[in-house]
């Protein structure tokens, strides 16, 4: 079997992004103790029949927060209808420009329909991204996430974030939203 160039190139940035090293703690080392974190779990299967992809793009600089619980990246819920006649993949891209200063770490997860959290759930997306203490420059990030069984009908997908060191403010940025279903 031949995977087209595309594919291949999905297939590694898909592996790629389910290190261990979106789990790593303050100190960049994988720790699993994040609030919530539960033991390491491994899925894998296939997705058919991905013909539709909606999206949303913000290019906002100014968003923030101090929350230590989940509130939603503002304008990243991207809308869709499952097709299909049963239960299917449903995949999603997030793509950002996030900033998380001084040792502080940005946490993201999706979430569909406001109940269920895709594969692999809680990731750091950002993280002490001020090394040489300047305040200064965004980074660009990157994670996809999985929702293995999602039934037919209409549905949303929101990207969620928090600060994960106690109530001090990460930021969010330019972002985008890409969600691929049947």
């Amino acid at each position: 079997m031949t995977l087209s160039p595309k594919l291949a190139a999905f297939a590694l940035l898909f592996m790629t992004s389910l290190s261990p090293a979106s789990l790593a703690g303050e100190n960049g080392r994988v720790n699993g103790t994040e609030a919530g974190a539960a033991t390491r779990t491994v899925y894998s299967g296939s997705c058919a029949n991905m013909t539709a992809t909606n999206f949303k793009t913000d290019n906002s600089t100014g968003a923030s927060t101090v929350s230590n619980s989940f509130v939603d990246v503002p304008n990243s819920s991207v809308s869709f209808t499952q097709g299909g006649s049963g239960n299917g993949c449903v995949i999603v891209s997030f793509s950002g420009e996030s900033y998380a200063p001084s040792g502080r770490l940005l946490l993201l997860q999706a979430r569909l329909d406001s109940s269920t959290t895709a594969s692999p759930g809680t990731v750091q997306f950002s993280g002490d991204d001020d090394e040489n203490g300047n305040s200064k420059w965004a980074r660009s990030h990157t994670f996809n996430f999985v929702f293995q069984s999602v039934a037919p009908g209409p549905h949303f997908v929101t990207i969620r974030y928090r600060t994960a060191t106690g109530g001090r403010r990460v930021f969010m940025g330019r972002h985008a939203t890409i969600v691929q279903h049947p």
